[in-house]
């Protein structure tokens, strides 16, 4: 990265909690559809006990009381795959170190700056293609889910707007499969037929019944929502 990329970066950080940092970061891992252990965030946590954990982030724990925790996957000296399983008490952690910070813009800017600054856009086409692929896979699958549309008329013809658009798709994905992990959720579910995706300026992410199934609007110029698939769980959930 150039050195006026990385200034930009700097500029843009604000000042975290440590365990803010890393739920942040958790969100990332536990919002992709497909895991894939190269993309999760490599870290070092600092314990106020003096002991350091190196590895990738690969989950976060937490119980009714409050107690929270994070996995990593832990390397040895010269072993290009995790060797060993790391469970850090949250409450114990008193700095992080990310790694490659550039490839985690989007969770530690808190969504103002949305990706990296040499990721390639999608075309308009390739969208079309991979939610096409989504609703038949879902198809194939047999699963009771929503068809996912896209108003591409009210899309704006910008990189910005194709990177967000992906990424929202595929954190809606994961959220359906979260909401149908029980009956209750299947039900609700099997009775909105389409989610119809549109851009509208300056608008946040809303969600709204309509005739046959769910609209979903917000301005997709705009950086998402740090918390994307908490609020598009929490969104759904109030309309179903």
């Amino acid at each position: 990265m150039s050195r006026e990329l990385i200034e930009k970066l700097l500029s843009k950080l604000p000042a975290k909690n440590p365990r803010l940092v890393l739920r942040d970061l958790s969100e990332k891992v536990l919002t992709r559809g497909e895991f894939k252990l190269e993309l999760c965030p490599l870290v070092t946590l600092y314990s106020r006990h003096g002991h350091l954990h190196h590895g990738r982030l690969v989950g976060r724990t937490s119980d009714k009381d409050g107690y929270e925790s994070f996995i990593l996957a832990g390397y040895l000296v010269n072993t290009p795959l995790p060797s060993e399983v790391i469970y850090v008490d949250g409450e114990s952690i008193v700095a992080v170190n990310v790694h490659s910070f550039e490839s985690e813009v989007s969770q530690l800017t808190s969504g103002t700056i949305s990706h990296r600054p040499n990721e390639e856009a999608p075309s308009r086409l390739a969208l079309k293609r991979f939610t096409e692929s989504l609703n038949e896979n879902k198809k194939k699958q047999g699963k009771i889910f929503p068809s996912i549309m896209v108003d591409w008329n009210s899309l704006p013809e910008n990189s910005a707007a194709y990177l967000n658009l992906k990424d929202l798709v595929e954190v809606l994905v994961q959220t359906l499969n979260k909401i149908a992990v029980d009956k209750l959720g299947k039900s609700a579910l099997a009775s909105i037929e389409v989610i119809e995706i549109s851009h509208e300026a300056n608008l946040p992410i809303t969600v709204k019944k309509v005739q046959g199934g769910l609209a979903l609007d917000l301005d997709f110029t705009h950086s998402l929502h740090s918390s994307l698939g908490e609020k598009l769980e929490a969104s759904i959930n109030t309309v179903l």
